[in-house]
C-alpha cells in the first residue's frame, strides 16, 4: 500500500513480528528491524535495497532467492543465519556477522566481493576478533598492505567445553581490499567456527589463501607455505628450525622477508636468490646464523638489508656491490663481523650505513668516499673502538657519524651535538 516508500524504520519496536509484503517494493532502499521479533524477509522483495539492519534480531532468518545487487550495508548481528552466500550480493561493503551463533558456512567465491571493506565476526567462533578495514590512503603510508593473523593457545573450546585436545585461538586483522583474499573466506571462517581443530589445519587453511599477501608466523611454519602466491610479506618469529625450507624460495612476488630471533637457524637457503622481487630482507636475533650466502648477490632489486644481533656472522659476501640499489645496509651487533667488502664502495645508492657495537671490524675501505649518496654512518662502540676512518670519507658532505664521545674525539671531532637526547653517550657530527 506504500509504493514509493524509500526508508522504513521499525528499529526498538520489541513486540513487532512480522513484514507483509506481497509485492515487490522497488523504492525501498532503507529498512531497519533491528531490537525486533520479525522471524524472516524475502530480499526477493526489495531488489534496489542498499542497506540492511537486523541487528539483534534473535529469531531472524535471512532468505536470499535471487541477487541483491545494490545492497551495500548488511547488519544481522545476533541472528540465526546459518548459511549465506555473499556471491548474490557483489557491491557489499559492510558486514557485520557478531553473534550469529548458528552461522555455519560463507559462501564467497574469488573476485566476487570488490568493494568489501569493514567486516566484523566475535566471540562465538576461535577468533577473539576478525575484523576488516580498508584504509583508503594506506597506499600513501605503506608499501606493502598490511595484514595480520596470530595464533595463541586457549583453554576452552565455547562449542565443546569437554574437549581436552589443545585448542588455538586467532587474532586476525587486515587493511587489504576484501575482493584480494575474501575468495577464501568461507575457508576460513570454517576454520575459526571451532578451536578444537589442530594447528596443522589451521596451517593447511593458510596455505588455501592464495590471495593473500601478508603473513606472520610465530612458532612453526607451515609445510605448504609455497601455495601462497601473492605473498608479498613474510615475516617469521621465533620459529624452532635450523634450516629455512626451500618453499620459501619459491614466493616469488615476495618482497619483505623478515626473520627474527630464530635462535637455531644456522644458514639461509643459497636459493634465496630466486625471490627476484625481493626488496627488504631483515634478520633480527638469529644468534646461530654463521654467515650470508653468496647468492644474496643477486638479488637485483634489494634495497634494505639488516642483520642485527647475528652474533656468528663473520663475514658478508665479497660481490656486495652487486646490489646497485641498495640503500640500508645495518650490521648493528654483529659482534663476530671481521670487516666490510671493498665492494660496498659501488653501491651508489648506499644512504646508510649501521656498523654499532661491530667491535671487530678494524677498517673501513679505503675507497667509501665514493658513496656520494651516503647520509648516515653509525659506528657507536660501547668499549675501546679499533676502527680506523679512511682519508676519503671527509670528502663527503652532509654525512651524519654517529659513536660515543670518545671514539668522536679519537678522530679529531671538537664539535658535535647528542645524537638521541637523554640518551647515554650518543653523539653525531656532521661533515
Amino acid at each position: 500500500m506504500t509504493p514509493h516508500l524509500e526508508k522504513l524504520d521499525l528499529g526498538g519496536c520489541v513486540d513487532f513480528v512480522e513484514l507483509h509484503m506481497p509485492v515487490e517494493c522497488l523504492d525501498l532502499k532503507i529498512l531497519t528491524l533491528k531490537v525486533t521479533k520479525a522471524g524472516n524477509l524475502n530480499l526477493g522483495m526489495t531488489p534496489n535495497l542498499e542497506m540492511l539492519d537486523l541487528d539483534a534480531c534473535n529469531e531472524f532468518e535471512l532468505h536470499m532467492p535471487v541477487e541483491c545487487p545494490k545492497l551495500i550495508y548488511l547488519k544481522i548481528r545476533g541472528s540465526k543465519v546459518s548459511n549465506l552466500n555473499l556471491e548474490l550480493t557483489p557491491n557489499l561493503e559492510t558486514l557485520d556477522l557478531s553473534k550469529c551463533y548458528c552461522l555455519l558456512k560463507i559462501h564467497a567465491p574469488v573476485g566476487c566481493l570488490k568493494k568489501f571493506a569493514h567486516f566484523s565476526l566475535d566471540t562465538h567462533s576461535n577468533f577473539k576478533s576478525f575484523q576488516v578495514h580498508e584504509w583508503y590512503n594506506s597506499a600513501e603510508l605503506y608499501s606493502i598492505a598490511k595484514s595480520y593473523i596470530k595464533a595463541e593457545c586457549i583453554h576452552i573450546c565455547p562449542l565443546h567445553p569437554n574437549n581436552k585436545l589443545p585448542n588455538f585461538g586467532f587474532d586476525c586483522e587486515t587493511d587489504e581490499p576484501g575482493y584480494s583474499w575474501m575468495g577464501n573466506i568461507e575457508k576460513l571462517i570454517y576454520s575459526g567456527l571451532c578451536p578444537c581443530k589442530n594447528l596443522e589445519y589451521w596451517s593447511a587453511t593458510i596455505c588455501g589463501l592464495q590471495h593473500l599477501r601478508g603473513l606472520s608466523v610465530d612458532g612453526s611454519i607451515p609445510e605448504d607455505l609455497w601455495q601462497l602466491e601473492s605473498l608479498e610479506k613474510l615475516s617469521l618469529n621465533m620459529v624452532e628450525i635450523r634450516h629455512l625450507p626451500d618453499s620459501i624460495c619459491v614466493l616469488k612476488h615476495l618482497k619483505s622477508l623478515e626473520i627474527s630471533n630464530c635462535l637455531l637457524i644456522e644458514q639461509l637457503p643459497e636459493e634465496i636468490c630466486r625471490l627476484e622481487c625481493l626488496e627488504e630482507l631483515y634478520l633480527w636475533s638469529c644468534t646461530s646464523l654463521r654467515d650470508i650466502p653468496n647468492s644474496i648477490c643477486k638479488l637485483k632489486w634489494l634495497k634494505y638489508l639488516r642483520v642485527v644481533g647475528c652474533d656468528k656472522v663473520e663475514k658478508l659476501p665479497e660481490k656486495l656491490g652487486c646490489l646497485k640499489y641498495l640503500e640500508k645496509l645495518e650490521l648493528g651487533r654483529c659482534k663476530s663481523l671481521q670487516g666490510i667488502p671493498n665492494s660496498i664502495c659501488k653501491m651508489k645508492c648506499l644512504k646508510r650505513l649501521d656498523l654499532s657495537s661491530c667491535d671487530q671490524v678494524e677498517n673501513l675501505p679505503e675507497e667509501i668516499g665514493c658513496l656520494e649518496c651516503l647520509k648516515e654512518l653509525n659506528i657507536f662502540s660501547e668499549g675501546i673502538s679499533r676502527l680506523r676512518l679512511p682519508q676519503s670519507i671527509f670528502q663527503l658532505k652532509g654525512v651524519r657519524i654517529t659513536g660515543s664521545r670518545e671514539q668522536l674525539e679519537s678522530y679529531g671531532f671538537t664539535s658535535f651535538t647528542e645524537s638521541y637526547p637523554g640518551s647515554l653517550n650518543f653523539y653525531a657530527v656532521e661533515l
